[in-house]
């Protein structure tokens, strides 16, 4: 028997929250989930996955009717990319100077 390994599935989906009802306004919170789902395939047990889930706008209805969506901001998760981003220019201006380095060592 020949085992086969499934596809990854894509899990990309936006939420809609419980609505909650303050003062004549209702707001409902809205957030995306994404991630991969892996499993075994049919001849192999054991399943896999990853997820995550973030929060990207609430919806506020007035008591008129009109309605606005409000963006949620992550800046914590904007500084780590950033900080991902300099470290990761760090260590690669670090590793050419070292193999320039090395490189004008051996000449002399």
């Amino acid at each position: 028997m020949t085992k086969h390994a499934s596809q990854p599935t894509k899990i990309d989906q936006q939420l809609a929250g419980a609505q909650i009802t303050v003062g004549g306004r209702t707001v409902q919170p809205m957030a995306r989930l994404m991630g991969q789902q892996n499993s075994g395939g049919p001849a192999a047990s054991g399943a896999g996955a990853w997820v995550r889930l973030e929060p990207i706008a609430v919806i506020v209805r007035e008591p008129d009717g009109s309605e606005r969506r409000i963006a949620v901001t992550n800046p914590t998760g904007q500084i780590l990319r950033a900080l991902i981003a300099a470290a990761a220019f760090v260590a690669t201006i670090s590793a050419l100077l070292i193999a320039i380095a090395r490189l004008t060592g051996r000449r002399n």
